[in-house]
């Protein structure tokens, strides 16, 4: 489009792979669903110092640890997973996403692999973060997994939820996410949120 031209952009699945194709017209997105989407149960690491008191995270970044009071609400959220069938459990490889995967697995016996598309958005553009994360989500399609279970960073939950519903992602978005401890359980085009900060939701 030439400069100062308004234009919509369409997002599309084709052949199981998103796709965005920019048009003339007015400032729209739209979204078409031509294949079948897999169910999506989200959550982030557990708690860390800099999550707590919403500090920003610094050369330390990669190397961070969850707090030990995030033990007990990974361990409650576990137990829900314990009975979701999934084929497919995926984690960034932030070193606060792999202790918290770990606690996921003692519980599930679910085995988690790294996908460095899941990792923090750090030191990048939010369009290089946005591609990543849509091909994640074209990955996912093309193998047609049915239930994958994902451990990653608030900016990564934001995308991917904001994707899959809506088809798109804006950099106005990126903070929109829960806090640690909050599972996102996307299915049939629906969303549900489940804070297991609160002990009620312990199940056995």
């Amino acid at each position: 489009m030439e400069n100062g031209q308004q234009g919509w952009i369409v997002f599309i699945y084709i052949d199981n792979n998103l796709y965005d194709i920019a048009c003339q017209g007015a400032a729209k997105i739209f979204f078409c669903y031509t294949t079948f989407m897999a169910n999506y149960y989200l959550f982030r690491h557990g708690q860390t110092f800099f999550t707590k008191f919403h500090l920003p995270y610094f050369w330390n970044n990669f190397s961070v640890g969850i707090l030990p009071e995030a033990v007990p609400v990974l361990e409650r959220l576990a137990v829900y997973l314990k009975n979701i069938p999934s084929d497919l459990n995926v984690s960034s490889e932030f070193k606060r996403c792999t202790q918290s995967t770990e606690i996921i697995t003692r519980i599930t016996g679910n085995q988690f692999i790294i996908d460095s598309r899941l990792n923090e958005y750090y030191r990048e553009t939010f369009g290089s973060l946005r591609e990543r994360i849509k091909d994640f989500i074209n990955e996912v399609n093309r193998k047609n997994y049915r239930t994958v279970i994902v451990c990653t960073h608030g900016a990564v939950m934001s995308g991917l939820k904001h994707l899959l519903l809506e088809g798109g992602f804006k950099q106005t978005q990126l903070r929109d996410y829960p806090k640690p401890g909050t599972l996102i359980c996307i299915k049939d085009q629906k969303i549900n949120q489940i804070d297991f900060n609160k002990i009620g939701y312990y199940l056995k």
